[in-house]
């Protein structure tokens, strides 16, 4: 059976998480979600990857006419492939762009295989609850088509009526406004002020081609995200270990007794044996919980996944193994970022009726 999944980093699980380990290394950030104990999603960032949502301070380089007759330039933001970034964009005013000349912009697309990532000169500072947009050529405050009910929308809009300069600023309310206090829109308001500010500043004070800002700090996004059901926090890092208690002591007060500081000369993978899961879970055969194990084979163009039986603890009951094997299926895409087509052969199951209720299974796990 073929099931068409995309998994991007942002679909995180519902609430069920409920542990997480910060590992700060040299070049890069790893953070690892559990439950129960068990690896269930590992986020990495290297340094100084380029990926969509940065901002960067580039260089224009070589000027390019496309066949719709517009113009486009290459951009150096220190990328291995030089970026695209077109000459007129609809609402930004006019400026005349030269070669040599620094800029400020947004990744839209990251790089793919031998293709550049495209840029904007619009820049969106991205938030749980709130978007503050840059160079848009708009103003005023726009919100989501999702949130629904009139006395909903009304509420959010006054609230942050009261707090920004809907005059001279652009932003947008999410969904994830919903359910936030009035303090918590405060909060991220000032937050993304800050962001924007800096990018501003760092502007001005750097050389091109220079980060300027990385995106919504992912940490703390996930501490928010699972804040209902986090048991334990660990860093090892200290200045991250600082903003994540500040994060906590100004928005989320419950969960800052959960933060711990890893001081430990050991690597804080290797003392809750994340760096062994992690190997374990990576391989192409996977055992199944109770028995029977997947097989996992990725390509550029399909992920196949056999569910073989084997020698099971199961007594042969089939379905068992499949319902084992759906739960654990999802749990590998969500480790292993799989996206794009995904291909799965459960055990056994030659009559369609069969694949009913593991599918079931798999969706409603996918939905975590």
């Amino acid at each position: 059976m073929d099931l068409e999944e995309k998994n991007e980093n942002t679909t995180l699980s519902k609430n069920i998480v409920d542990t997480i380990i910060y590992n700060k290394s040299i070049g890069e950030t790893k953070i690892a979600l559990l439950e129960d104990n068990k690896l269930v999603e590992l986020h990495i960032d290297r340094d100084n990857k380029i990926s969509e949502g940065v901002i960067c301070l580039g260089r224009i380089g070589k000027k390019i006419s496309l066949p719709n007759n517009s113009n486009a330039f290459f951009v150096d933001i220190g990328d291995v492939e030089p970026a695209f970034l077109p000459e007129k964009e609809r609402r930004i005013a006019d400026e005349r762009l030269t070669e040599g000349m620094a800029v400020i912009v947004q990744v839209k697309q990251e790089a793919r295989d031998d293709k550049g990532a495209k840029l904007t000169r619009v820049l969106s500072f991205a938030g749980d609850s709130l978007v503050l947009c840059k160079n848009s050529g708009k103003k005023g405050i726009n919100i989501s088509s999702r949130i629904k009910g009139s006395v909903t929308r009304d509420k959010l809009t006054n609230i942050l009526s009261d707090k920004v300069d809907a005059e001279n600023e652009n932003w947008i309310i999410r969904t994830g406004a919903v359910n936030k206090s009035e303090n918590d829109i405060v909060y991220e308001v000032e937050t993304l002020r800050v962001r924007a500010g800096m990018v501003r500043e760092g502007a001005q004070f750097s050389t091109p081609p220079t980060i300027l800002d990385k995106g919504q700090n992912f940490c703390l996004y996930l501490i928010a995200k699972y804040k209902d059901t986090l048991k334990k926090i660990v860093i090892n890092e200290k200045p991250a270990f600082d903003e994540a208690f500040d994060f906590c002591e100004n928005t989320l007060n419950s969960l800052s007794d959960k933060l711990i500081h890893h001081k430990e000369n050991k690597d804080v993978f290797d003392s809750y044996m994340i760096s062994e899961s992690i190997e374990e879970a990576l391989q192409p055969i996977v055992k199944i919980n109770g028995g029977g194990r997947l097989i996992i084979e990725q390509t550029r163009a399909i992920t196949a996944i056999d569910v073989d039986s084997g020698n099971t603890g199961f007594n042969n009951n089939i379905n068992d193994i499949n319902y084992a094997a759906a739960k654990e299926i999802a749990r590998q895409i969500r480790l292993r970022n799989i996206a794009g087509k995904i291909s799965i052969d459960f055990a056994g199951a030659s009559d369609i009726k069969f694949l009913n209720k593991p599918m079931d299974i798999l969706k409603e796990e996918m939905k975590k």
